[in-house]
């Protein structure tokens, strides 16, 4: 069964929409599901459905929408817990979480996928109800950083052109929004086009004077003071064998890294390791982020176990920071297990969209005939 709260309300089950009642019902299910698998007091459900002014037979009523939805549903999915009711969601059967599980995942395909499951405004049949309004704003606003994500990746993958158009139609509906304002103006910047990428600039200001009294925030600032310069750092970097990649000042890998979260910088040692043996160019720049840990953490959860258990220190060779004791771990890994280790990084890091993925299948190719020799 799925449950899609992003765009008008609506249960799938076997294929199939499913006839949710009337508007109260409706109203109930979407309560519900915004604390799923949690508990939602009957006074709470009433004050949602009712507002300020409940009948004396409210309870009652809740009664009966909550039986007519068990009878949709299924009986075992709104359990009775006192003070009230629990909706029991499974794993990915709520669009939402879904969502939030893929943007966690912060790869350009996760990102793409994740905008997928948005059918329009989210709660959209129920947005007039007052328990809504917080948690619609809440899914818009996670929505649009999403989106500016996305778009950061295809900015540094070097598809500026493209992006101008579907840019103009979002920021127009988002004029006060500065990041995409920022992304705007390098798209345009990027596609040769510098005079509208400062009239933007202009544009932005105007509307954050008119509309909130406030000059733009120092990152947009900054944004147009360089491209006044024409800094060679908000150009696309193209590395060595004439591959684009990613702008010297990695402003998307910077962006990604902030979307992963994290509190520490422990990647150089990643960085220099990887960047010796796959040619990875960009890693070299991450170490001037701070938030990475959680990068760390994706790449250990992502090594297959077995691989952990044929090589030796491959695990702490991923954690340690001191160039001494990186090195000894990582010449404990025999070649056969190094070859797999580096295939499997390297195609987390593609899936995470820190590095393009051509450059460094040439160099997996090179280390797994090797290991075949050895």
């Amino acid at each position: 069964m799925e449950f899609r709260i992003l765009g008008p309300l609506e249960v799938i089950s076997d294929g199939r929409s499913v006839d949710l009642g009337g508007a109260k019902q409706r109203a109930l299910l979407a309560v519900l599901l915004l604390h799923p698998n949690e508990v939602v007091s009957q006074d709470r459900l009433i004050d949602a459905l009712w507002e300020d002014s409940p009948p004396d037979t409210a309870q009652k009523a809740l009664q009966v929408h909550i039986s007519k939805l068990r009878t949709k549903l299924g009986t075992d999915r709104i359990v009775t817990r006192a003070p009230g009711y629990v909706i029991r969601v499974e794993p990915d059967e709520l669009d939402a979480d879904r969502f939030e599980r893929l943007a966690e995942e912060g790869g350009r395909p996760q990102l793409i996928e994740a905008l997928t499951l948005w059918r329009g405004p989210p709660l959209a049949d129920v947005a007039h109800a007052r328990f809504a309004r917080q948690e619609i704003a809440r899914l818009e606003e996670r929505r649009l950083a999403v989106l500016e994500g996305r778009i950061e990746a295809d900015l540094a993958l070097g598809r500026q052109v493209e992006l101008v158009a579907e840019l103009e139609t979002i920021v127009a509906g988002h004029p006060l929004r500065e990041r995409l304002r920022a992304l705007q103006m390098l798209a345009l910047y990027r596609s040769g086009r510098q005079a509208e990428a400062l009239a933007v600039y202009q544009d932005a200001r105007e509307a954050l004077v008119e509309g909130l009294g406030v000059e733009p925030g120092r990152e947009l600032r900054e944004l147009h003071q360089r491209m006044l310069n024409q800094d060679p750092g908000l150009d696309l970097h193209q590395d060595d064998r004439g591959t684009t990649g990613r702008p010297v000042e990695s402003d998307a890998i910077g962006a990604r890294l902030r979307l992963l979260s994290g509190e520490c910088r422990r990647v150089l040692s990643l960085a220099s390791v990887l960047g010796q043996e796959f040619g990875l160019v960009a890693l070299e720049r991450v170490a001037d982020y701070t938030g990475i840990d959680r990068l760390l953490q994706v790449l250990d959860e992502a090594i297959d176990a077995e691989i952990i258990e044929e090589c030796p220190g491959s695990l702490g060779w991923l954690r340690f920071t001191q160039a001494a004791e990186r090195e000894t771990l990582y010449e404990e890994i025999p070649a056969a297990h190094r070859a797999r280790l580096h295939g499997r990084v390297a195609e987390v890091l593609e899936a995470l969209y820190v590095v393009d993925p051509e450059p460094h299948r040439a160099e997996v190719a090179r280390h797994l005939a090797l290991a075949e020799q050895a």
